[in-house]
């Protein structure tokens, strides 16, 4: 008795419920246009290998519909929801190289083109700096506006600003760097260097 309870309520059995009402409503719909009918062909074992294949056809439609839809909205996410999350992470473990090592980084993101991580790895050996100088201990939690508000009371210049800019458009923003924007970061970048 539990079995039966448990066969009309399967998936699969709501499944060809839905499939037995939407035919019913076709069935409806076509009696009520007074088409010709077409005579029927009884061929039951094919009628089943044609169910079967088309049923695998549409699974393998919705997997890739799925797949395909993931691979346009999970970079979009991991945008939104991932700064907090996935990236505090990714800095907590990359915090511990040098100021020499961020700059090396930079230099090596800047000749593969890639100017976006390039100014990111500036930005990073800007906040290392800060914290090997003992002015702002790095700490993945803090924003860019903290570390403003806590170089405003100790020292602020343009290059900075420069710096924390361009890493909200690129990290955040999901902007295009430019080798003319990496430039300029690198520019302030020497500029704090001379200062410190």
């Amino acid at each position: 008795m539990a079995t039966e309870s448990f066969e009309n309520d399967s998936i699969g059995w709501q499944i060809q419920l839905l499939g037995q009402k939407i035919s019913e409503w076709w069935e409806l719909e076509m009696a009520k246009l007074e088409l010709p009918e077409f005579p029927q062909l009884e061929i039951s074992g094919l009628d089943q290998v044609a169910r079967v294949l088309g049923w695998t056809i549409a699974l393998l439609l919705a997997v890739w519909f799925f797949w395909r839809l993931s691979d346009v909205l999970v970079p979009y996410l991991y945008r939104r929801l991932g700064p907090t999350r996935v990236r505090a992470k990714e800095t907590t473990l990359t915090s511990r190289l040098s100021v020499e090592e961020w700059l090396k980084r930079s230099r090596q993101f800047q000749g593969r083109g890639n100017y976006g991580e390039a100014c990111r790895c500036l930005y990073l050996a800007m906040l290392q700096g800060l914290n090997d100088r003992g002015i702002i201990p790095h700490q993945p939690s803090l924003t860019n506006r903290e570390y403003q508000a806590l170089l405003q009371q100790s020292q602020r210049n343009q290059a900075y600003q420069i710096l924390f800019e361009t890493h909200e458009q690129f990290y955040f923003s999901n902007q295009e760097i430019t080798s003319d924007k990496w430039r300029e970061c690198q520019k302030a970048y020497q500029e704090i260097e001379k200062k410190l």
